[in-house]
């Protein structure tokens, strides 16, 4: 049997859709989350797998001696940051309590969440040891807003290094050409659902594009060497008589 695949889902990067369709022609366990998974390893191993999915950051799939061929998805930072604040208020919205985009920056936990958050799941490796959390949201809370004990250099080049192992990558604002792609290299055929990129220039003060700038200095340039890779892959790929 070849090597599972692990989708590295990013939050806020179209993960959901793109992993249904991979679960869609692969056998899976469900693990969503890096404490279920952590927490799993006996069952993870004895199970006849062909595909693992969910927001498992890379490092902590580095934790067992198990041989994955990886993918994941990116998407702009800008958007997956201003998709990330909707999702919160979304959930927020619940006990009646939202943040507007100005109130959520200034939030001592949730403007963590734009702190170069593509970066963290690709090129921040903590001590999972000590990542404490009674249930997976709060697990994955904790390990998304900790602090980062690296500097930018390191970090980008820790992110440079996981992208190089990684057997794919698919670009959320390249969505369909990401899921054909998928299909050359992962060997597998599906419909393509249509993906419209949304527009959030409406909540972009200047204050805050500043702001989200600075915080994803790291991102921007994992994303344009992620994309740069993507077209590459795509040259190698597109098309194969053999793929």
């Amino acid at each position: 049997m070849n090597d599972p695949i692990f989708y590295i889902h990013i939050p806020r990067t179209s993960g959901t859709i793109f992993g249904n369709i991979l679960r869609c022609v692969n056998t899976y366990p469900i693990y969503y989350f890096a404490k279920e998974y952590l927490e799993n390893k006996n069952e993870i191993l004895s199970n006849e797998y062909t595909l693992l999915c969910g927001h498992v950051p890379y490092s902590a799939t580095k934790t067992y001696e198990v041989d994955f061929r990886y993918a994941t998805m990116l998407r702009n930072p800008i958007d997956r940051c201003l998709s990330h604040w909707k999702e919160v208020n979304s959930y927020l919205s619940i006990i009646n309590s939202t943040l507007s985009l100005d109130q959520f920056i200034e939030h001592p936990i949730y403007k963590k969440l734009f702190n170069n958050y593509q970066s963290r799941y690709l090129g921040f490796f903590p001590d999972w040891t000590t990542i404490a959390g009674t249930n997976n949201a709060e697990h994955h809370l904790i390990f998304a807003t900790m602090e980062m004990d690296i500097d930018d250099n390191i970090l980008y080049t820790n992110c440079i290094s996981t992208l190089d192992k990684f057997e794919f990558i698919g670009i959320k604002e390249y969505f369909q050409e990401s899921v054909l792609l998928a299909e050359k290299i992962l060997k597998f055929s599906h419909y393509i659902p249509r993906k419209k990129r949304t527009d959030y220039s409406s909540y972009l003060s200047d204050n805050i594009m500043s702001f989200l700038k600075k915080s994803n200095e790291v991102d921007f340039e994992v994303y344009r060497y992620a994309v740069k890779k993507f077209w590459e892959m795509w040259h190698e790929y597109n098309w194969r008589s053999d793929s």
